[in-house]
C-alpha cells in the first residue's frame, strides 16, 4: 500500500477533468455507533450540525452549512456490534463525514486546505477505546460555479430575492466553470451545500490506498 504523500504526488489533474459526488455508500446495514453525547454536544442544539447554516447570509461565503459547528465536548461514539456493522473508512452523519486515519491521510495528502478535522472519541462496550475516528469536514466552498444552461436535469429552485438553490438526481450533469473551480480537489457548491464533489485524484488516490465504504457518483458533464 502507498504513502498518502506519494498517492497525492500521483494524482494529477487530467486534461479533462471529471467530477464525482462523494459520500459514504449506504452498503451493508447500519452503522454500528451510539452518539452519546448527542443531546450535550453543543448546548442547546443536537449533534454536530450547525445551528445556524448561513451566519452572514445565504451564499455569503466563506461561512456556511458545511462547516463544522463549535462543540462544547468531544464527540463520544459507543461502537459495538448490537448497534449494526463496524464504521468504514468514511460514513455521513448531520452533513459532515466520519472518516479513520487512514481517509484522513489521504484526504490531508490530496487537498489539506479543504478539509477541517475534530477528533472523536470512541470506546467498546467494555469501556476500551475503539478504532480512532474524526468528524471530517470540507471547507472549501464555490459560488456560481455550476453553468446552469449547460447543466443537464439540474434541479434548480429560487428563494424570494431570486437568489438559487440547487438539487440533483440520479440523471444529473453537471457542467462545472473550470474558471471558478480551478485545480480545487475537494469541494462544495453553496447552491447545493449538503453535497461534497470531488476530482479525479481524490477517487484514484482512495482507491490506492484500499479504502472502502465511498462512494463516487460520477456528476460532469
Amino acid at each position: 500500500m502507498q504513502s498518502a504523500h506519494g498517492l497525492a504526488e500521483k494524482a494529477k489533474m487530467p486534461k479533462e477533468a471529471r467530477y464525482y459526488e462523494v459520500d459514504s455508500d449506504y452498503l451493508g446495514g447500519v452503522v454500528g455507533w451510539e452518539f452519546v453525547n448527542f443531546h450535550t454536544v453543543q448546548p442547546g442544539w443536537r449533534g454536530v450540525t450547525p445551528r445556524v447554516g448561513w451566519p452572514d447570509g445565504y451564499l455569503q461565503l466563506p461561512r456556511g452549512s458545511w462547516r463544522l459547528a463549535e462543540l462544547a465536548e468531544t464527540p463520544r461514539f459507543l461502537i459495538g456490534k448490537k448497534h449494526g456493522r463496524p464504521p468504514r473508512d468514511l460514513e455521513s452523519m448531520d452533513g459532515v463525514f466520519l472518516v479513520s486515519p487512514e481517509m484522513k491521510a489521504v484526504l490531508e495528502a490530496v487537498d489539506p486546505d479543504a478539509c477541517e478535522f475534530v477528533r472523536c472519541e470512541t470506546f467498546l462496550p467494555s469501556g476500551r477505546p475503539a478504532r480512532e475516528t474524526w468528524l471530517c469536514a470540507i471547507t472549501r466552498a464555490f459560488v456560481g460555479a455550476v453553468d446552469e444552461q449547460a447543466s443537464v436535469n439540474l434541479r434548480i429552485g429560487r428563494d424570494i430575492a431570486g437568489q438559487p438553490h440547487y438539487s440533483m438526481g440520479a440523471d444529473t450533469k453537471l457542467h462545472f466553470v473550470r474558471e471558478i473551480v480551478g485545480n480545487a480537489r475537494l469541494f462544495h457548491i453553496a447552491e447545493m451545500a449538503i453535497y461534497v464533489f470531488c476530482d479525479q485524484s481524490v477517487k484514484d488516490a482512495c482507491k490506492a490506498a484500499g479504502l472502502k465504504g465511498i462512494r463516487f457518483r460520477s456528476c460532469s458533464k
